[in-house]
């Protein structure tokens, strides 16, 4: 159960919260009333396997060859800034998925989502 400090009452929907600290690793965190922490987007830290953001996309399809590509990048979850990625890389983990956002054959955004995430 989430828990609030304060008067406030946890949001009753997925909400994302911006780090004020951290933020040269993770940027911000999705947190679901019912599930807590569901996703990290990542500004600098890297996988298991050396992976991050600006890795080239040879480098990552290398270190994660049992990836794939989404048919349709998720639109709108990477962002307003422009340019937008041209394609989305997806790597099945227990419990989880990395989720890297590819342009120009180089890795610009990078998320961790849990699987069972109603958001």
């Amino acid at each position: 159960m989430l828990r609030v400090s304060g008067e406030a009452a946890p949001p009753e929907r997925c909400t994302s919260y911006p780090l004020v600290e951290g933020r040269k690793a993770i940027g911000q965190v999705t947190i679901s009333p019912e599930h807590g922490v569901v996703s990290f987007d990542v500004t600098g830290a890297h996988t298991d396997r050396d992976v991050g953001v600006g890795t080239r996309e040879r480098r990552l399809r290398a270190a994660y060859p049992d990836g794939h590509y989404a048919t349709m990048p998720h639109n709108g979850e990477w962002g307003s800034e422009e340019p937008l990625p041209e394609k989305e890389y997806l790597v099945d983990r227990p419990g989880a998925a990395f989720h890297f956002a590819v342009r120009d054959e180089t890795v610009v955004g990078m998320r961790l989502t849990a699987l069972f995430s109603n958001c």
